[in-house]
């Protein structure tokens, strides 16, 4: 069986973390002690960015199948701010076609010097 997010519910700003079966999600989450592997931003009209070893992209969320109903969660601010949520769409709509770094990725989870 395979789901799909109904963008119907999904908000501009809602973030969702993902997980697949694949070896590099659950590498991902093993470094990371996380449920999930992956970020995509809601950028509205059904499309998210996220960032991949291929770089930064544009898809679309009716293309996006999981096998398990768990590997998605939707997390929307509890009070969205109309300024925070668009400065964050404009940046990562500035970053699509950029490379992803791997670099700074494993930064985020290494202790801060």
């Amino acid at each position: 069986m395979t789901y799909i997010l109904d963008i119907d519910l999904l908000n501009v700003g809602d973030i969702v973390l993902s997980a697949q079966k694949s070896l590099t999600s659950k590498s991902v989450r093993l470094g990371t002690s996380s449920e999930f592997s992956h970020v995509l931003l809601c950028v509205g009209h059904g499309s998210y960015i996220h960032a991949d070893a291929e770089g930064v992209h544009s898809r679309n969320f009716q293309r996006l199948l999981f096998t398990n109903a768990n590997y998605a969660k939707v997390l929307r601010l509890k009070e969205p701010v109309a300024a925070v949520i668009d400065e964050a769409v404009r940046f990562a709509r500035n970053e699509v076609g950029k490379q992803y770094s791997v670099k700074e990725a494993a930064r985020t989870i290494l202790p801060q010097q």
